[in-house]
């Protein structure tokens, strides 16, 4: 199954605001809000325009929109359209030393008070995209300290062990 992607000139594009971001894109943004406003003024699509060159997968979309009809591109940030919604494609690329994906995995961890893995790519799922959404999210809520110490233990308390009564008989 081939993605598709949907290359529109600038006088195609009447749904941006003055920003240059999709309407359908920046109603979806409140996550992408919060990010900005926690992360020292780092306004992820101004973070990310014209860098999905940078990523092999993204790279391929760029050079060849035809073949991905699900992915759009406009005003050099690229986007999945799926079920009427449009979220923002979120690119394996570093911006100021850190990887854009951990920043956004750290920021929707940290707003659902670092309640798990589950709820965090759920909550992802919402705003933003890629392709290994679910195994990032996962190995960083693993190693996730402050989740580590806040999650309650799921197991009975340890107890002394009780030895068994040594047999008589063989087969006893």
């Amino acid at each position: 199954m081939v993605p598709e992607v949907a290359v529109r000139s600038p006088a195609e594009v009447v749904n941006v605001d003055a920003e240059g971001v999709s309407k359908d894109l920046r109603a979806n943004s409140q996550l992408l809000e919060y990010i900005s406003e926690n992360n020292e003024g780092l306004y992820l699509p101004d973070a990310l325009r014209g860098r999905y060159g940078e990523d092999l997968f993204f790279g391929d979309i760029l050079a060849n929109p035809k073949r991905y009809k699900n992915f759009c591109v406009e005003n050099e940030l690229v986007s999945l359209r799926d079920g009427g919604r449009e979220f923002l494609c979120a690119p394996s690329i570093l911006v100021d030393g850190r990887n854009v994906r951990e920043i956004v995995i750290l920021h929707a961890h940290s707003l659902l008070a670092h309640l798990g893995a589950h709820k965090t790519s759920s909550l992802l799922r919402d705003h933003v995209w890629w392709k290994t959404l679910l195994p990032d999210v996962q190995k960083y809520c693993e190693s996730c300290m402050t989740f580590k110490r806040s999650k309650p233990p799921n197991q009975k308390p340890y107890r002394l062990l009780n030895p068994l009564p040594v047999p008589a008989a063989p087969w006893e």
